[in-house]
């Protein structure tokens, strides 16, 4: 999702990529998402909105290649052979120039400059990541893993600052509320969605879902929790005039 306008990403099960529009329920670009021997991955938006980003993965290797959303044409593509693979996992950065594809265990994960094309590689030593995601400031990287532990980078410096512990099953996915104070975590059943404060990694709150692997977002406004595999459900919190009408009536239960 584009955190500037509303747009939607998807790869249809006939291997189109799409853009929607999902205010108004509209389509707002196709392309193929299979180029010859080619399978094209979306990742994500440039901060405007105005561009999508996505990976070229091929056997040999993988590029990264940029839509302009109004014309439909490609304006640029950085290609690596030696230093992104098919195995990485993609994330983009929220101002849509950082591009990094992650890898596990000994491989060094490979950072894209995009305006400048430039590449750095950074060992990690990660296990089986899931559903990367920056914070909204893009100084953080949250990167869960199907084995269970969430890593929190700095993106300075690339080193871990913060592990999250204490899954039952793995984790699949991360995103944080738009006003980063909340980080929410995808995982698997009764842990499908957990709630954590930032500030001292306490988890606030457990959602379960009938789905394993969720990935998670926040609504632009943070009100909503989309998430999901296959089947995609959302979490809406209570407004305030709620929360107060819901007390009000607790109340006046317990007076009776």
């Amino acid at each position: 999702m584009s955190p500037k306008r509303p747009l939607l990403a998807v790869v249809t099960a006939a291997d189109k990529v799409q853009v929607w529009d999902w205010e108004r329920r509209a389509l707002v670009r196709e392309w193929d998402g299979l180029i010859g021997t080619e399978r094209i991955i979306p990742v994500g938006f440039s901060a405007d909105g105005t561009e999508l980003v996505a990976t070229s993965v091929r056997a040999d290797g993988a590029s990264v290649r940029v839509w302009d959303l109004a014309t439909g044409r490609e304006n640029r593509s950085v290609t690596h052979p030696g230093g992104m693979a098919s195995d990485s996992y993609p994330v983009l950065s929220p101002d849509g120039t950082q591009f990094i594809a992650l890898r596990s265990r000994d491989a060094e994960s490979v950072l894209v400059d995009l305006p400048s094309g430039r590449l750095t590689t950074h060992k990690l030593n990660l296990v089986q990541s899931s559903g990367p995601a920056f914070s909204p400031d893009g100084k953080l990287l949250v990167v869960p893993s199907s084995m269970g532990p969430v890593r929190i980078f700095d993106t300075v410096t690339y080193r871990e600052t913060t592990t999250l512990s204490g899954f039952m099953f793995g984790t699949h996915g991360a995103g944080h509320s738009p006003d980063q104070q909340r980080l929410v975590i995808g995982g698997t059943a009764f842990e499908a969605v957990t709630l954590w404060d930032v500030h001292n990694y306490e988890r606030l709150l457990t959602l379960s879902a009938p789905v394993g692997g969720i990935r998670v977002t926040f609504s632009p406004d943070g009100n909503v929790l989309a998430g999901g595999f296959n089947t995609l459900h959302f979490w809406r919190a209570p407004t305030w005039a709620e929360i107060e009408q819901a007390e009000a009536a607790e109340r006046a239960g317990a007076t009776k």
